[in-house]
């Protein structure tokens, strides 16, 4: 019997090893890991760091298939194979040389997705390159075959990221498109806000199916589509065709479908007070397109109108993404629109509201605020792709 084949018989032993206690990492947006700690705490892991958009947790083996399906505020999980201090490419190549291959098959192909964070004196693609050689080093051992290499399609993406001086090495079981990418979008709003930091105002706003909730310049409806996914308990990865663990060696498809009946038996729809409001009727219809697209259409109110000027509900909570002037307007009038917002909002709210402010322009919306005597309840910078905003949280009324 050669190595390969007693490499795959022994993986059921490895596997069931790693059931009680796996290292994971996920992946989220700069600014909202507190939050996404929580998510992934509701799911049954055990979180125990978080930093740089990442959150480290332990969980059971097949939590994979659980947090996939049903994490809000995640990009995605990642099993971490090693984790370990590393400056060099020396060092670099010896830690994934060490890797045990019980995630692939030899008749698979990989690849390494390398990043880097920090100052080195190499780039993220020789960090690719010399994990690269070390798992096809490892697999001439293992397999006594070389592993195939293939970009664009692998079988198994291999995660290797150094931020400053910690090596990463790990397993993406999500796939090339995050978890963020719902799959429920009909329309692309110019400027759409990340639905995996949508959720994640949402849970910080405190928001329950039993708030009334608005977002006066709703966009795309990015917002209150993910409060009523959360509302009804609707699985986030519901539209997702393909995983990345699919393909991986110890895939289970019985516990996939069994996590898939237990996401879909949560479900249970029931009244919200959702509104939503946007100036560009294009943008309306198209927010009520992507709501009818996820499910949602009936528990989401939206309609056309000026949120500086028109008359607004009352309502507990208000979350909204406005133009920055950076895709959408233009930066020098924002500030007259933000203050001309708060002006309004102030006119008609009838109780005390909770207001969630994310914007780029956030030196001018801080000088709005300090000039309307609102302070500040919280505030915290969120990275959006590369591009650094603020989560300003007050209370108006």
């Amino acid at each position: 019997m050669g190595r390969g084949a007693k490499q795959i018989r022994s993986m059921g032993a490895r596997v069931q090893a790693m059931v009680e206690e796996t290292a994971f990492y996920a992946t989220t947006a700069d600014g909202i890991e507190d939050v996404a700690a929580v998510d992934l705490q509701k799911l049954g892991a055990q979180v125990e760091a978080w930093k740089t958009g990442r959150v480290y947790f332990r969980a059971p083996f097949p939590f994979f298939y659980r947090a996939n399906s049903l994490a809000r505020s995640i990009h995605r999980i990642v099993i971490l194979l090693k984790r370990a201090k590393a400056m060099s490419l020396d060092e670099i190549y010896e830690t994934a040389r060490s890797l045990e291959l019980s995630f692939i098959r030899p008749e698979q192909a990989f690849a390494v997705r390398p990043r880097r964070l920090g100052q080195h004196p190499f780039t993220s693609q020789e960090i690719g390159r010399v994990v690269g050689q070390a798992v096809i080093d490892a697999s001439l051992q293992a397999f006594g075959q070389r592993l195939r290499v293939n970009l664009d399609d692998p079988d198994v993406a291999l995660n290797a990221e150094l931020l400053d001086d910690d090596l990463l090495l790990g397993i993406d079981t999500t796939g090339d498109v995050a978890l963020s990418k719902r799959g429920y979008r009909a329309y692309q709003h110019p400027a759409t806000l990340n639905p995996a930091v949508a959720s994640g105002l949402i849970d910080l706003s405190g928001w329950d199916p039993s708030c009334s909730l608005l977002d006066p310049m709703c966009g795309s409806g990015t917002i209150l589509i993910e409060a009523a996914l959360k509302g009804w308990n609707v699985p986030p990865g519901r539209w997702r065709t393909a995983f990345a663990f699919q393909r991986l060696a110890f895939f289970d498809g019985r516990l996939w479908e069994q996590a898939k009946e237990e996401a879909d038996a949560q479900v249970s729809q029931r009244p919200l007070q959702l509104l939503g409001i946007d100036r560009g009727l294009k943008h309306v219809k198209g927010a009520r397109m992507n709501a009818e697209q996820a499910g949602v259409g009936e528990a989401i109110h939206i309609r056309q109108g000026d949120c500086t000027k028109d008359p607004l509900p009352s309502v507990e909570i208000v979350i909204t993404n406005p133009p920055y002037g950076v895709r959408v307007g233009k930066r020098r009038l924002m500030a007259k629109l933000y203050g001309d917002f708060l002006d309004n909002l102030r006119r008609w709210a009838k109780k005390a509201t909770k207001v969630l402010f994310i914007t780029g322009e956030y030196r001018a919306f801080a000088e709005v605020l300090a000039a309307r005597d609102l302070p500040l309840l919280h505030e915290r910078g969120i990275v959006l792709g590369d591009l650094p905003t603020r989560l300003f949280v007050f209370h108006v009324g």
